[in-house]
C-alpha cells in the first residue's frame, strides 16, 4: 500500500549519494537538477506502478469472491465484496458488469442498467456487458432494444461466448412470435457451439410452438445429453409424452423433474402429472 513511499525514501539516499558525485562534474545546475528530478520520476513511478498492480490484485480477489457469492444465490454478500473491488479499482469494466448482474438478479433494473452503462463507458467493447444489458431489456420486454445489444456483442471478434448472444436474439425473435427468425439464431448458436443445451432446448421449444413435436422430442433430448439435470427439457418431454397417450415415458420424465428439482413450480407441476399418471 506504501510502495510509493518506500519509493520516496529510496530517492532521497540515492540524492545525498549522487551530491558528491555531481561536485566533481562540469555541469550546470539546471542539469544536475534534471538528474536529480529524472532519478525521482523514475523511482516515484516505479513505486506507484507496484502500488496499482498490488491494488488491481486485492480487487481481483475481492471480485473472484463478489462472484463467488452471486453463484451462491448470496446477493448481499456478493454486493459487499464488489464493492470492495470498485473501491480499490474504479476503472475496472468488469466490476462493472458483475455488480450489475447481481441487481439484474435482484431485479433492481434501474441499478443494474447503470453499472452495465458504466462499465461499457470504460469499454465499449465489452461484449459480456451487452450481452447482460440485453438480457435486462428481454425482462422488460424490450425486444428490439436487447437484439440491439446481443448484435453489439456479436460485432466483437474475440467475443468467447457468441453461443449466447445468438440464443438471446432467437428467444427475443421468439417472444415477437417471429418463430422462424427465432429458430435460425437457435441454429447459428448451435454451429458455434454444437452442445450448447440451452439452445436445444429454446430450438425444442421453437419447434414445440410450430406443433414439429418429432423435431421437439430431438433438441430436448439433445439438451438432456449436455445436461442431464436440467430440470425443463425433462418436463417438456414429460409434457410431450403426457399428451401423446406415452404414460410410461411421461412418468418416467416427470419422475426425474421431481428427483433433480428439489423445489419450484417445474417440480410442483411434475408431481401434479405424476398423481395424475398414479
Amino acid at each position: 500500500m506504501f510502495s510509493h513511499l518506500k519509493g520516496l525514501t529510496r530517492f532521497y539516499d540515492s540524492a545525498k549519494q549522487l551530491q558528491g558525485f555531481m561536485k566533481g562534474l562540469d555541469m550546470s545546475k539546471n542539469v544536475c537538477i534534471s538528474i536529480i528530478l529524472s532519478v525521482f520520476l523514475t523511482i516515484f513511478i516505479s513505486g506507484c506502478a507496484e502500488d496499482k498492480a498490488s491494488l488491481r490484485q486485492k480487487s481481483l480477489l475481492y471480485l473472484k469472491l463478489g462472484v463467488s457469492h452471486f453463484h451462491e444465490n448470496d446477493n448481499t454478500s456478493a454486493l459487499k465484496e464488489l464493492m470492495k473491488a470498485k473501491e480499490l479499482t474504479p476503472d475496472d469494466p468488469q466490476v462493472y458488469n458483475v455488480i450489475g448482474l447481481v441487481y439484474l438478479k435482484k431485479k433492481d433494473y434501474k441499478s443494474a442498467k447503470e453499472n452495465f452503462d458504466r462499465a461499457l463507458t470504460i469499454d465499449p467493447y465489452l461484449s459480456e456487458a451487452h450481452n447482460n444489458l440485453g438480457t435486462l431489456y428481454l425482462e422488460l420486454r424490450q425486444w428490439e432494444d436487447a437484439i440491439g445489444e446481443f448484435k453489439k456483442a456479436l460485432s466483437n471478434p474475440l467475443y468467447a461466448t457468441p453461443e449466447r448472444a445468438f440464443c438471446n436474439i432467437g428467444w427475443a425473435y421468439y417472444r415477437m412470435e417471429d418463430i422462424g427468425r427465432a429458430i435460425e439464431n437457435y441454429n447459428k448458436a448451435l454451429n458455434v457451439a454444437p452442445d450448447y443445451f440451452l439452445a436445444h432446448y429454446n430450438l425444442g421449444i421453437g419447434y414445440l410452438s410450430i406443433n414439429k413435436l418429432d423435431e421437439a422430442i430431438d433438441e430436448f433430448r439433445f439438451a438432456i445429453n449436455s445436461n442431464p439435470d436440467f430440470a425443463d427439457a425433462h418436463y417438456q418431454l414429460g409434457l410431450i409424452y403426457f399428451n401423446m397417450d406415452r404414460k410410461a415415458e411421461a412418468r418416467e420424465k416427470f419422475e426425474e423433474v421431481v428427483r433433480i428439482a428439489p423445489r419450484g413450480e417445474t417440480r410442483k407441476a411434475s408431481q401434479r402429472y405424476l398423481d395424475i399418471l398414479n
